[in-house]
């Protein structure tokens, strides 16, 4: 995240004014939620961004605000959507629904060939098809974090890697993404809040207005916020983007092989969404 930081400022040509004053906590608004790595991409973010700006050898101290996990509403709008709970993330026929994926014949063959390569004495019970995509991600952080192929990747084939992030794919879909409406209009709060800074900063009615997070919009340059992919997902779903002519099924992977709602792409590590506020010429 602080090579993150470093590339936005450098990359502030594109927005000349975003810099060009001191730093303050009413200026650059920054919020985490109370998990530590995000807490850390935060602080990580801001040392980049402002390097070489502050008044300690360079170094920039910063206000990071977070609220208690329970009472997260704007960032962790996913735990405080009481339908969205009920009928959708704890729903048992969805869940059923979704686990029918990894209960098709081909999926199956993964599991049955999983279990050879790696117990071929049979000394162990069957693995499990939720085990068999826990090695996935083994394979995939391993991948990302060492560039390392060699142990977990192996399992796999690339064939085996197209329907188990299909598989992947369709239950965030169902769960976070444009398969069930409660899903992406729970991060309403936090889109509103977005609209609002925006609506306010360009008015000339409400000077001084304090915003949620106690910022004044018409002194605030931006608002760096750092969550997770369940807040980006259901956010930019509620955006209209990414949205298939065709849903997402357990039973028509190999049509959706050019599908936009790739999870992967979307939400990968240390994902970002800008949303950006421009005055334009009469």
């Amino acid at each position: 995240m602080h090579s993150a930081g470093v590339m936005v400022s450098v990359c502030v040509c594109r927005f000349p004014s975003l810099l060009k004053r001191p730093y303050s906590k009413e200026r650059f608004v920054l919020r985490s939620t109370q998990v530590s790595r995000s807490f850390t991409s935060a602080l990580s973010f801001a040392n980049g961004l402002f390097h070489g700006t502050g008044p300690l050898d360079g170094y920039q101290p910063v206000f990071i605000q977070s609220r208690p996990t329970g009472e997260d509403v704007l960032l962790r709008f996913f735990d405080h959507c009481p339908r969205y709970l009920t009928q959708v993330k704890n729903n048992k026929s969805l869940s059923d629904y979704i686990h029918e994926c990894h209960s098709s014949d081909e999926a199956k063959r993964i599991v049955d060939k999983v279990q050879r390569i790696l117990d071929p004495d049979h000394l162990v019970a069957s693995i499990s098809p939720k085990e068999v995509e826990m090695l996935r991600k083994m394979c995939l952080f391993e991948l990302a974090l060492f560039n390392n192929s060699d142990r977990w990747c192996r399992v796999f084939t690339e064939e085996d890697q197209v329907l188990l992030e299909y598989c992947s794919d369709f239950k965030d879909y169902w769960l976070k993404g444009h398969g069930s409406q409660l899903a992406w209009l729970s991060s309403g709060p936090l889109l509103l809040h977005v609209l609002e800074a925006m609506q306010q900063h360009t008015s000339q009615e409400v000077p001084g207005k304090l915003m949620q997070g106690g910022a004044s919009t018409l002194e605030t340059t931006a608002f760096f916020y750092f969550a997770h992919a369940e807040t980006i997902l259901p956010l930019v779903t509620f955006l209209g983007l990414f949205n298939d002519s065709q849903p997402l099924r357990h039973d028509n992977h190999r049509d959706m092989k050019d599908r936009q709602f790739v999870t992967g792409k979307i939400v990968p590590f240390s994902a970002n969404l800008a949303l950006v506020l421009y005055q334009c010429p009469d």
